[in-house]
């Protein structure tokens, strides 16, 4: 009698974790960043192919806001896809991270751009961020603090490998 329910209670462990192993696939989200200019049947294939989202470049690494994203996010939404972000690739020796918040998010609402949030790319540590990690964090913790004046959402797109050499163990700016 006991090895049967035994027997029974592993059946059912297994198939609750079986069950909750395909809750976790079913609910798996995928999405694509961008950084060219990006056509509306090229966002419907994504999305065909079970892409739900995308992050549109919307500032390049020169300080300088990117043309090409109020035709990639008009197109994104065109396209299909259920929620459309865009991210600034910030210009650390350009200074004035505040300045550059204001430009992107200026951009995107004088471009009538609908997103969800602002993503800050943070990577390429020796080639588009200095050595000195406090002034690093600094500059993005600058950006946090406009974002927040401003009242838009934002979050940090990045790497453990691509963080860690540019501010190393900080965690500023979580929330």
């Amino acid at each position: 009698q006991t090895s049967h329910w035994k027997k029974m209670a592993i059946s059912l462990s297994s198939r609750v974790a079986l069950f909750s192993c395909l809750i976790s696939v079913a609910l798996a989200v995928y999405g694509v960043d961008l950084s060219t200019s990006t056509s509306s049947s090229a966002f419907s294939c994504l999305r065909n192919e079970g892409f739900d989202f995308a992050v549109v470049r919307c500032w390049l690494s020169i300080g300088r806001a990117d043309s090409a994203c109020p035709y990639s996010v008009a197109n994104a939404w065109a396209g299909g896809m259920a929620h459309v972000d865009i991210y600034i690739f910030p210009c650390s020796s350009c200074g004035d991270p505040a300045g550059q918040v204001q430009g992107v998010v200026n951009f995107a609402r004088s471009h009538g751009i609908k997103f969800g949030m602002l993503w800050f790319d943070i990577e390429g540590p020796g080639d588009y961020w200095g050595r000195d990690q406090g002034a690093n964090q600094n500059f993005i913790q600058a950006m946090f603090n406009e974002v927040k004046a401003m009242g838009v959402n934002a979050g940090v797109y990045t790497s453990r490998s691509q963080w860690e050499p540019i501010v190393g163990g900080w965690n500023g700016g979580a929330a």
